[in-house]
């Protein structure tokens, strides 16, 4: 009865708030709850045009629409639960417990610190790095509390994960010790060294912004103290004579003709990922006598302020390669994005769903593919990359320009590979790869 009373004293809604439009053409949510007559006012991170959100509350709802309605609900929901649990109601209380921040007994919280940059993350609509830390915390809670062989089954049938509810983990300790601890469990249940070094890099970017507060913490990611694992180099570079035979293979059918033409398509543009792909811009292209230039930003530098650019540039038989892909998969409107994967008016949530589903029936169709031609490793976009940055390396580049860790964590290194040559030397090599 006490609970329906505290209820009954508010009215918690959630607004579309049509007064600003955001650069992606949508427009943000806000919580407004009101308390006493007197009305306050919470960001979220959600947004959508107003045409999805009409659709959201109507009758017969889509996908997308659906998603949306579920989202404002769970918002919604979540606001009535923190209202009825909390024994006083402020403003400054309630925004500490709906973004999940640390409050004074939470400071020292590993758990803590990691809902708050989650919290950031998809505020700003990086829902990609979001998942990458939600999947870690998810790991290390497991750990914590003793359930790790559990949580990797489920992870490899793929499964849905289960909430878990962590218990307080003081950064103290964080030990040399206790990573060691955590390495050796994660090893026991087969998780690979590539996604360690993923899980234990992600924990040291969370005790470092604690130490940024407390410089007296101990650090035990030190040079002579705990080091992250690294994955072991298998071999996700192909020859000149394998990309030729991607290049003439006769596809079978359309998904074969997308993942062959957008495979090509990212090993001749410096081994373009997909996220980079998707939201390549016509505008970003320049076709010239000599070729073709492309400038784009990387999506993984777009929460840096210096957002470095990579400049490609192609000769002519690359150029007509690409254009024909182009042609073939482009939009015919020839502009916005190159290719129709994405709106610019879709929540970051759902472009990187879109990204996802894009990935999984390239890399189904291109393992096909690799099968058919028995290349000796499995084909995938990601070999793209890699098979770009081994063929240049084998040519003459610098090592230093492009390294095989292509793609590993040290970013300026993907970023810059061909940073030390000339616009006229890129594209002269531009015809070494075929």
């Amino acid at each position: 009865m006490e609970q329906q009373k505290k209820i009954s004293t508010l009215h918690i809604a959630v607004m579309h708030d049509t007064r600003r439009q955001l650069k992606s053409g949508n427009y943000p949510f806000k919580l407004r709850i009101t308390l006493n007559r007197k009305r306050y006012y919470f960001k979220t991170a959600l947004e959508a045009t107003e045409e999805l959100y009409i659709r959201a509350y109507g009758k017969k709802k889509r996908a997308d629409a659906k998603e949306l309605f579920e989202q404002i609900e769970s918002i919604r929901n979540t606001a009535i639960n923190i209202c009825n649990t909390l024994p006083i109601f402020t403003q400054e209380a309630f925004e500490r417990a709906f973004f999940k921040e640390a409050t004074v007994s939470d400071e020292n919280d590993v758990f803590s610190v990691f809902r708050c940059v989650i919290a950031e993350f998809e505020a700003d609509g990086h829902i990609g790095n979001a998942n990458v830390y939600k999947t870690t915390m998810r790991s290390i809670a497991a750990f914590v509390n003793g359930k790790l062989k559990e949580h990797s089954e489920s992870n490899r049938s793929g499964k849905k994960q289960p909430e878990i509810k962590p218990p307080k983990l003081p950064f103290e300790e964080i030990t040399v010790k206790w990573l060691k601890q955590y390495e050796k469990a994660l090893s026991a249940v087969q998780v690979a060294p590539s996604t360690q070094g993923i899980y234990f890099r992600v924990l040291r970017r969370i005790v470092n912004i604690e130490r940024k507060k407390n410089q007296s913490l101990p650090y035990p990611f030190g040079k002579d103290d705990f080091t992250p694992p690294t994955a072991t180099k298998n071999k996700r570079a192909l020859s000149v004579t394998d990309v030729r035979a991607i290049r003439n293979y006769e596809a079978q059918s359309e998904p074969e003709q997308r993942a062959k033409d957008l495979w090509v398509f990212s090993y001749l543009c410096n081994g373009m990922n997909v996220a980079d792909i998707i939201k390549l811009h016509y505008k970003e292209i320049k076709f010239h006598s000599n070729g073709c230039t492309i400038e784009f930003s990387r999506q993984k530098t777009q929460q840096k302020k210096d957002k470095t650019k990579i400049l490609i540039e192609l000769d002519i038989e690359p150029t007509g390669l690409i254009k024909s892909i182009i042609e073939r998969h482009g939009n015919k409107t020839r502009e916005g994005y190159v290719f129709p994967y994405l709106n610019d008016k879709d929540t970051p949530r759902t472009q990187y769903a879109a990204k996802l589903s894009l990935l999984r029936l390239l890399n189904k169709a291109l393992r096909k593919i690799g099968e058919n031609l028995n290349l000796e490793i499995d084909l995938s976009t990601y070999v793209a990359r890699h098979s770009f940055a081994t063929v240049m390396q084998r040519n003459g580049v610098s090592v230093a320009e492009i390294s095989e860790a292509l793609g590993h964590a040290e970013l300026k290194t993907t970023e810059n590979y061909l940073g030390g040559f000339s616009n006229e030397s890129k594209r002269l090599n531009s015809n070494k790869l075929l």
